[in-house]
């Protein structure tokens, strides 16, 4: 900085500085560098932003500011609210530019910090909307999360108890993370049950903030439906048995049928005294639509998860139709969400949800599935 601009007109003489004065230089010079460094914290967050550019605008913050908040004010101290207020400037726009402080900031449940990152780079971890605001809806706040279950590095299963804690990677795909099988060990490549593509394949994104709302859960994703399928365990398991019928009789995954009535009426938590649903117009357990179909059996009957499985196979049969290139898997995807929304609903398969409750039905229904495999389904 060239100091000459500050000086003085031979007629001119520089102001003497009252005793007050040199207090004042002083507490501005801290207050300057304090706020120089929060910039630098600010600037130099970690996570998407390059982390070039960010330690390019602290080095560029902590020399400019740095010598406007010392040598300025030995000269002309009246000038200090000048600098101050470009360091508050400095300040915010430094803090704009590193926006993912409202993410990583943040802490979860569990005590993990969050991280924003595309949401196909952590699809079984918990993510939070609208904390990367900079970044568009693809960028989620990330956290690597515990959930019900088996730990990944050993333990069991136990007969489907959730008091273990599985802990969850970032970074993984749904087709890399292993998966808890019944004999309480983890395999990717467990054998899937039923003639409909293996769900444990099935790639998905999980709940949305609207249907995670349902049980007050501040996180959407994947850990927003494992949680949901959690919650609905204990009723899940009463009707066990006729799950597992139904299952058998129709070659359908049990789990998938599990995830159904969980999502659907919440394992029955949901239903009126009569079985009823949705306004009434929906019955039972897997509430089957009374003004497309004639109901069969009673609301928590084999037969009528029998009807529902039953219904969610010729939706898939006719996503295979209208999709003959999809595998299995992608087919049992839309088949998940055409059974909230109809076949003809299923037009592409990243926009299959899009018009079904919530617009997540398939993902969450297919997260929450994967979950009950692993827990006794």
């Amino acid at each position: 900085m060239n100091l000459s601009n500050e000086s003085f007109p031979a007629n001119e003489t520089a102001p003497v500085l009252s005793p007050a004065e040199p207090a004042v230089i002083i507490t501005v010079a801290v207050l300057s560098i304090a706020g120089n460094l929060l910039v630098v914290v600010v600037t130099t967050r970690r996570q998407t932003f390059p982390s070039a550019s960010r330690l390019f605008i602290a080095s560029m913050a902590w020399s400019d500011l740095l010598l406007r908040s010392t040598f300025p004010f030995m000269v002309a101290p009246a000038r200090a609210g000048e600098w101050m207020l470009f360091m508050l400037v400095l300040t915010v726009v430094g803090g704009a530019l590193a926006d993912d402080w409202q993410c990583t900031t943040a802490t979860s449940a569990n005590g993990h910090s969050g991280q924003c990152a595309h949401v196909d780079s952590c699809p079984y971890s918990f993510y939070v909307s609208n904390k990367c605001p900079s970044y568009g809806n693809d960028v989620k706040c990330c956290f690597n999360c515990h959930l019900g279950g088996c730990s990944l590095s050993g333990g069991s299963s136990s007969g489907g108890s959730t008091s273990g804690a599985l802990e969850v990677t970032p970074g993984k795909t749904t087709q890399e993370m292993e998966r808890p099988d019944c004999e309480g060990h983890w395999d990717k490549h467990s054998a899937s049950r039923g003639g409909y593509g293996n769900i444990m394949a099935v790639d998905t994104t999980g709940a949305s903030s609207q249907t995670a709302s349902q049980d007050g859960l501040w996180y959407s994703g994947i850990g927003a439906s494992f949680q949901l399928a959690s919650n609905d365990l204990s009723r899940l398991n009463s009707y066990k048995s006729k799950i597992f019928d139904a299952a058998n009789a129709k070659n359908m995954d049990a789990a998938v049928i599990a995830a159904i009535i969980s999502r659907e009426s919440r394992a029955g938590a949901a239903l009126a005294a009569d079985g009823t649903g949705d306004h009434g117009n929906g019955y039972g357990l897997m509430q089957v639509d009374i003004r497309y179909h004639s109901t069969e059996g009673g609301p928590y009957s084999t037969t009528h998860i029998k009807q529902g499985t039953q219904i969610l196979i010729d939706t898939i049969n006719c996503v295979k139709r209208r999709h003959p290139d999809w595998t299995a898997e992608m087919a049992l995807k839309g088949g998940l969400s055409g059974y909230n929304a109809g076949c003809g609903n299923v037009q592409s398969y990243a926009g299959m949800d899009v018009g079904t409750t919530g617009d997540d039905y398939g993902n969450d229904v297919a997260a929450r599935a994967q979950w009950l495999k692993g827990n006794g389904f």
